[in-house]
């Protein structure tokens, strides 16, 4: 359930309601305060309006979701190299010996 959301399982799928089945407790969660991630995903915001973004934030080390997945904004602009100071080289295709 999402709280004050209204949002649960009706009364008849009671028996596949984990927070009725097991002890979840209360699940809480905390962004970096410099993430912009919910204005991102919301799309008021871009990757480039991020002070986190490609400094503190990096596929490698994702403050947020946007950066996590490489399906994610802020990862996409990573992968492009938009915004950052140097594109970060990605080979394509690796040269064998023969070929250098």
């Amino acid at each position: 359930m999402i709280p004050a959301s209204g949002y649960h399982l009706r009364p008849e799928f009671a028996k596949f309601d984990a927070e009725a089945r097991f002890d979840v407790g209360t699940i809480t969660t905390a962004e970096h305060p410099a993430c912009i991630a919910g204005q991102i995903l919301q799309g008021t915001k871009t990757p480039l309006d991020c002070t986190a973004y490609g400094v503190l934030c990096s596929p490698q080390k994702p403050l947020g979701a946007p950066m996590v997945s490489s399906e994610g904004v802020c990862s996409a602009y990573h992968a492009a190299g938009r915004g950052l100071a140097t594109p970060a080289a990605v080979p394509l295709y690796e040269l064998t010996p023969s070929e250098r």
